[in-house]
Formats: structure tokens, sequence, C-alpha cells
């Protein structure tokens, strides 16, 4: 092989990968007009977007909120400090994902915002990690361990439920007959339930009890309109 066929060959490799590199999403952002404010803090953006290219994360959800801020008008060094944090908890979110071998179900964009607003939202990453690798062990999806663990912190809010029952009402939900679109109506009953006076802990086995005997919503309704008579 020649030494100009061999600089074109190694050319040719390179041309793909630069490009791969400008085209990610949040890069493209920068030479846009809504990126004017933001200049000032280019190299640093810069920098931060191509170190979460090489972790291995999806532009989609950064620049969400690139736009948000910039429609925000958030000050340059907070858009800054706001974008790591949201990379940081993507990378925790995908590193779950990886160790409990859930990271090919579903659509990764989806679960990756799906668990940043989780642990935005306060949830620890150990009981992510815990209900991941959960839901890992009975063969379900990471979309259902998000969604169960997303319904899990609405109904503890709702009810008083202890911090550290989160983990396993989650999971109790995980192995539940519920199909995934109705977490919802848990926590709808979960409403209900509050305003006849049973909440945190009675609200807690009383869940526990109806979705491990098999049963769902209307058993749950069932049971709440009797306990709530008492």
């Amino acid at each position: 092989m020649t030494r100009a066929l061999s600089l074109a060959l190694v050319f040719a490799l390179l041309v793909p990968l630069t490009l791969s590199a400008e085209g990610y999403p949040p890069s493209l952002w920068l030479d846009s007009p809504a990126a004017a404010s933001y200049q000032g803090e280019r190299q640093a953006l810069a920098q931060l977007f191509q170190e979460a290219q090489e972790r291995g994360l999806p532009g989609e959800i950064l620049l969400e909120k690139l736009k948000e801020g910039a429609v925000k008008r958030a000050a340059p060094p907070l858009l800054v400090t706001a974008l790591r944090a949201e990379m940081e908890r993507e990378v925790l979110v995908l590193e779950a994902l990886n160790r409990s071998r859930l990271a090919a179900t579903g659509d990764p964009v989806k679960l990756l915002r799906a668990g940043s607003l989780l642990l935005q939202g306060g949830l620890a990453g150990q009981t992510l990690n815990e209900v991941l690798d959960y839901a890992a062990v009975l063969g379900k999806t990471a979309g259902r361990a998000l969604e169960a663990c997303a319904a899990a912190v609405r109904i503890t809010v709702i009810s008083g439920i202890e911090k550290p029952q989160l983990k396993p009402l989650s999971e109790c939900l995980i192995r539940s007959s519920l199909k995934d679109e109705s977490f919802s109506s848990l926590v709808s009953a979960a409403l209900r339930a509050k305003n006849r006076g049973i909440v945190k802990d009675a609200f807690y086995r009383l869940t526990v009890g109806v979705l491990d005997s098999g049963g769902g919503i209307p058993a749950m309704d069932r049971e709440i309109e009797t306990r709530g008579r008492k």
C-alpha cells in the first residue's frame, strides 16, 4: 500500500468520527441564535457535551435542558451547572441500567429521562439501583421498574409513607399483576384513601396486602371503602 493510499484510508476513517462529534445535538445548539447569550461559556459547554458523548449519553435530554434554560434566560454559569448536574444524573441511571442488564429494554432516552427525574426529585441512587436489580431478577422491563418507582414516590408523598418503605413498595408494584399504565390509578387510590383517613403504614399494608394477593384497583377500592367506614 502506497503512502498516499494509506493517508487516504486514514482520512476516510477519521471523517465519520469528526462528523459524528460535530453532529451531537447539544453541540449544534451552540451555533444557533438561541445560544447568542451563552457564547462566554462556549468552551465550558463544548467540553461538557464532549464528555457527555464520550460517556455514552444521547444528546436529546441535554438539548431539552439547553432550550429550556435559554427560554428562561438562565444565567450562563447556572446553565452550565444545571447541565452538569443533569449529565451526572443520567450517568448514574445509565450505569444502573447497564449493571442490571436492563439497558436494552425500551427507549434509552425515555429511560434516562425518567430515571433522571426520579433522582432530581430526591430518590436515592442506591434505591434506584436496588429497584432495577429487583426488576431484572423477575425478568421485568426497565420501563416498568421506573414507572413503579415513580408511582411509589408519589404515593409516599400523598400518604405520608416512611422513606424506608419506598423500595419495598416499588418492588411490590413491579411484581404485581397491574399493568404499567395502571400505576397512575394506584396513585388516585392513594388520594381516595387519604380522604378516608387511611394513610401512612395503614395504606402501605393495605396496598401490599391487596397487590400481593393478586388483586388490582377494584380490590383496592373495595378495601378503602370498607376500612373507611370503620
